[in-house]
């Protein structure tokens, strides 16, 4: 699910606006934490098959949502 499908029911464009920039925030803020464009030195650790090629492609997909959240003021 995208964070622009994701809101508190029965708000107000106005409350799903700035319930979606703190999710965004939040999530923004764990991957600066946890330096998940280091790889292996980083603070993120895969557990079975992952792979941090992946996680960096999921990162610049987070990224772009991020971005054309900015570009649209949604």
């Amino acid at each position: 699910m995208f964070v622009s499908q994701t809101c508190p029911p029965r708000s107000s464009k106005k409350e799903q606006a700035e319930f979606q920039t703190a999710i965004l925030k939040l999530v923004m803020d764990h991957l600066l934490a946890a330096d998940v464009l280091l790889g292996d030195q980083g603070a993120l650790h895969l557990h079975g098959s992952g792979s941090y090629s992946n996680v960096v492609a999921h990162v610049f997909f987070f990224t772009s949502l991020v971005v054309d959240k900015l570009w649209h003021g949604t």
